[in-house]
C-alpha cells in the first residue's frame, strides 16, 4: 500500500484544512446515520442538494468565491432546505448562535421550528 499522500483525499490539497473539515462535516450530518447530528439533518431530509458539492473541489471553489474565511461557519439561509449555493452563506459563530436563539424562541411560541445549528 502506498503512502497516505497517494490517497485521493490528498489530491486536491485540502485535506486537513478548515474548509475541508467544514465540507466533511456537512457530508457527515447529511449522509452518515451514525453521525451525532444526523437526526437534525439527513434524518429530517436535509441533504446536499447540489450534486457537484458531493465532491470537495466544487464546494471549495464556491466557498472561496462566496466569502469563505476560516473565522466563518456555513449557514443555511432556510433551515428547512438543504445545502446548495443559493441557500448557503458564511456567517460568524455569534451570528449563528443568534439565529439558533431566534429559532428556539420561535418554536417556544409557535412561530418557528427548532433546528440545531451547524
Amino acid at each position: 500500500m502506498g503512502s497516505g499522500r497517494d490517497n485521493s483525499n490528498y489530491k486536491h490539497g485540502g485535506y486537513g484544512t478548515r474548509i475541508y473539515k467544514t465540507w466533511a462535516g456537512m457530508m457527515q450530518r447529511c449522509f452518515n446515520e451514525n453521525a451525532p447530528k444526523y437526526k437534525y439533518y439527513g434524518g429530517r431530509g436535509i441533504y446536499v442538494e447540489d450534486v457537484s458539492w458531493l465532491d470537495f473541489i466544487p464546494f471549495r471553489d464556491w466557498a472561496l468565491a462566496n466569502g469563505y474565511s476560516d473565522n466563518l461557519t456555513i449557514d443555511r439561509i432556510d433551515n428547512n432546505r438543504g445545502y446548495y449555493p443559493e441557500n448557503c452563506q458564511w456567517i460568524t459563530n455569534a451570528e449563528n448562535r443568534s439565529k439558533e436563539v431566534r429559532r428556539r424562541w420561535g418554536n417556544q411560541y409557535g412561530s418557528g421550528e427548532y433546528v440545531e445549528s451547524e
